[in-house]
């Protein structure tokens, strides 16, 4: 980040997202403490970088893209911890890798392409600032389908996506205003992502 934010205040930001992760951390999961945390620790430093640091356009785009894929990633871990603490291999193991990796990269592009503001009819819209006119257009393509897609999710998923990733609110704000702790907004949104996941695969 250069002069943009010093390191002392994103190590700063670090230590927030551990102690989030202390107070949040539940042994009974059979998940590590340090795999459980690097995702807290990384949610809060990517956080702290859009909050406080006047980023260049393409460097907010990618904290952007990788704050959501950080957040689906800890959602879908918590989930799927269970699932590999019992055993699971072979193809089994392969496919929910693939659909994990998939997740990641639906998130990553979302997050990357969906800067939203306010228009004059006081409706939230996607606005793309792309130079390049077929990265503009592929933008606003990608994003018309998950639009259309997130009206076909659970009520809760899709507002969990549109209020974190479109609209860049803080995941303690999104999960508030449907009622759920973090944690468990975390672990519902990366299921509502996975789920787009397989409806833009299959749309294509």
């Amino acid at each position: 980040m250069g002069e943009v934010l010093p390191r002392d205040e994103m190590a700063s930001f670090g230590r927030e997202g551990l102690l989030e992760a202390a107070r949040r951390y539940d042994p009974d999961r059979g998940v590590p403490f340090r795999r459980f945390a690097q995702y807290r620790i990384k949610g809060c430093i990517l956080d702290g970088m859009r909050r406080h640091a006047e980023l260049p356009r393409r460097t907010h785009e990618k904290v952007r893209a990788l704050r959501a894929a950080t957040a689906a990633a800890e959602g879908m871990f918590e989930d799927t911890a269970a699932a590999v603490a019992a055993g699971l291999q072979g193809t089994a193991a392969d496919q929910r890798l693939a659909d994990h990796l998939a997740t990641l990269a639906t998130a990553m592009a979302v997050g990357f392409g969906a800067p939203t503001a306010i228009d004059d009819n006081g409706a939230r819209t996607i606005v793309c600032e792309d130079d390049d006119p077929e990265q503009r257009l592929a933008q606003v393509e990608l994003i018309g389908m998950v639009q259309r897609e997130l009206a076909r999710l659970p009520e809760v998923e899709a507002t969990l996506i549109r209020r974190y990733v479109l609209e860049e609110q803080p995941l303690e704000r999104a999960a508030a205003s449907v009622g759920l702790s973090k944690s468990w907004a975390s672990r519902v949104m990366a299921r509502g992502m996975a789920t787009l996941t397989r409806r833009l695969q299959a749309a294509q």
